[in-house]
């Protein structure tokens, strides 16, 4: 029979018992409570069985450190634009960033190139999220533009009917090249 079964794990740089390590003494997660639960019975958060460290060798995006994310809606400190098909969507200096996702006010949308979409889905975070194809020269780009109508967090209420864009419409500064012009075809 394995030895986990039996309820010890051998080492397997020692053969002799007292360098062995008893399964009952090891935390285990409870899935559905998110709680560890210590071999005499009792259960500790999964915070207070695993603490976070500040690594040195923790990778960094953004300016913060990978896992962290700063929450709340803050400010575009520069004028944005999305591009798609050589023609600019939506432009703006009241751009609202949430999760490093840029929304645009809807007075900065150039609705000529906007069609409403069927598509409607719920965002686990978020809310309720609906959603607009682009249409440009005869090309559609379905579903690329979304916005929710009243985000669930409190913390995003300001990005409430503002417009986000994702699958392949570029986002940059006003001024600046765009990477890819995204002439991308649904």
């Amino acid at each position: 029979m394995n030895a986990w079964l039996e309820g010890s794990v051998p080492c397997s740089d020692f053969r002799n018992s007292e360098h062995r390590f008893s399964a009952s003494r090891r935390p285990r997660k409870d899935k559905r409570m998110g709680l560890f639960k210590k071999g005499d019975g009792s259960s500790q958060t999964s915070s207070q069985a695993t603490p976070k460290s500040k690594s040195r060798m923790s990778v960094e995006f953004g300016g913060r450190r990978s896992g962290e994310f700063l929450s709340g809606v803050r400010k575009s400190k520069k004028p944005m634009k999305a591009v798609w098909n050589g023609v600019v969507l939506a432009q703006s200096e009241k751009c609202e960033i949430y999760d490093g996702t840029f929304y645009f006010p809807s007075d900065a949308l150039n609705m000529e190139f906007y069609r409403s979409s069927d598509f409607v889905d719920n965002h686990p975070k978020l809310g309720r999220r609906i959603f607009y194809t682009l249409e440009v020269d005869g090309k559609q780009h379905n579903n690329a533009a979304f916005y929710y109508p009243s985000p669930t967090p409190k913390d995003a209420v300001r990005i409430a009917n503002h417009v986000a864009f994702w699958k392949g419409v570029p986002v940059s500064p006003v001024g600046e090249e765009e990477e890819s012009s995204g002439s991308d075809e649904e």
